[in-house]
């Protein structure tokens, strides 16, 4: 039976660190891992999907929009009130503990072309980028508009490895408002949506940033910095009556996409799928025939793809075994017996097979090839092996820090 000792609470540490996804964090999603579904308020429309509304916080009628807590009612956010809305679902394979809510770039097809009706949607298709009305450094929208659709808001200061609503915006440059105008940022700081996210990330080269967001470990202050001081800035959302306007909403720890904005939904380009469409493509029978998409795909990543930075959190238990003076100087090799003529001599102790390695003329060290942990009913739950054996003599201490990582 070994030797035990119990280990003191103040000996046990658990913390987290957060760490890019699979590899660098920053993942392309297309084809198979990214599907489009069409979903209808009214509970009366024949589908599987009428509960969705409810399950997004999206208004079940036309009117409860004007009801929502905490976000405005103008004529900007009501944009997010609307009956039909496309909802695009990112593989769960494909991202960690929660999509960097900054960080999002969604490309859909149009059936507008050659910017006849979309800005910049020449080619059939329409870029749509994430935003925060928060303008810090969360991993996701730590606003109270945000809250009204995802979790509470965090009290503390800005921090991506925080908790927080697990929200944010989509915008684009590419419908108009109700003024008529196109729809890029109203802050003075940028001209584009696009602002902001690292001109490095090119999907037709397999080109991917070599540095984090900001806000994490070693993080490039350039990429999706949404502090107000931030020499290259990524737009925010101005919330005033004459603001931007959202075209739809991301919830960044389910890995969905909604897009609620009637003129991106209505043309949305439904007959260049290359699997899931049932029902008329858009076009064929006029607005509103889209309604029976039901998991569409995109084959080419040129059509339809999403791309965002994600995190994963990993664990860390350290365990502090120290052995103290006087303490773990002992040892079970038969070797050091005293009945051995060529032993090291180690004087008999209490315990059968067990010698000390000290006393008489005898000053020997032990060495420690492996630490165990116990639980309360002595079974044993870990081994740990340093690299080489570690003397410990009856005078001294060694402290073994034992780190688990999940």
């Amino acid at each position: 039976m070994p030797i035990l000792k119990t280990i003191p609470t103040s000996s046990k540490k658990i913390e987290n660190n957060v760490v890019p996804f699979s590899g660098n964090g920053y993942t392309t999603v297309s084809g198979g891992n990214l599907t489009f579904t069409t979903i209808q308020r009214s509970p009366d429309n024949g589908r599987q999907f009428s509960n969705l509304y409810s399950s997004f916080k999206l208004p079940i009628t036309s009117n409860s929009g004007n009801t929502w807590p905490s976000i405005p009612n103008n004529s900007y956010f009501s944009g997010l009130n609307q009956s039909e809305a496309i909802v695009v679902k990112i593989a769960k394979d494909t991202y960690g503990e929660l999509i960097d809510g900054r960080t999002i770039h969604l490309v859909i097809p149009t059936g507008y072309t050659n910017g006849a009706t979309a800005n910049g949607a020449s080619g059939g298709t329409i870029d749509l980028y994430s935003s925060y009305v928060t303008e810090a450094n969360w991993s996701s929208d730590n606003h109270t508009y945000a809250a009204g659709f995802g979790h509470s808001l965090n009290p503390t200061s800005a921090d991506v490895g925080k908790p927080s609503t697990n929200i944010a915006f989509l915008f684009t440059d590419s419908v108009t408002n109700n003024d008529g105008n196109y729809t890029t940022p109203s802050n003075s700081c940028c001209t584009t949506w696009a602002d902001g996210f690292p001109s490095t990330w090119s999907y037709t080269t397999g080109t991917e940033p070599s540095d984090p967001p900001v806000g994490y470990e070693n993080g490039n202050t350039s990429f999706y910095n949404m502090s107000i001081n931030a020499a290259t800035r990524k737009p925010p959302v101005n919330i005033t009556e004459r603001g931007d306007k959202p075209v739809g909403i991301a919830y960044l720890d389910k890995g969905f996409l909604v897009i609620t904005d009637p003129d991106i939904v209505s043309s949305f380009f439904f007959s260049g799928s290359s699997s899931g469409a049932t029902g008329y493509p858009y076009g064929s029978q006029g607005e509103g025939s889209y309604t029976g998409m039901t998991q569409v795909t995109f084959t080419s990543s040129t059509s339809a793809r999403c791309e965002f930075f994600t995190f994963e959190k990993e664990w860390l238990l350290s365990v502090d075994c120290v052995a103290n003076n006087g303490e773990f100087f002992v040892t079970e090799n038969v070797t050091a017996s005293p009945e051995l003529q060529n032993g090291a001599g180690g004087a008999i102790t209490p315990v059968p097979g067990v010698y000390s390695l000290t006393g008489g003329t005898q000053n020997y060290s032990s060495y420690i090839t492996e630490v165990g942990l116990y639980d309360s009913q002595d079974n044993l739950l870990a081994i740990a092996k340093p690299d080489r054996p570690i003397a410990k003599a009856a005078n001294t201490t060694q402290t073994f820090t034992l780190k688990f990582k999940y």
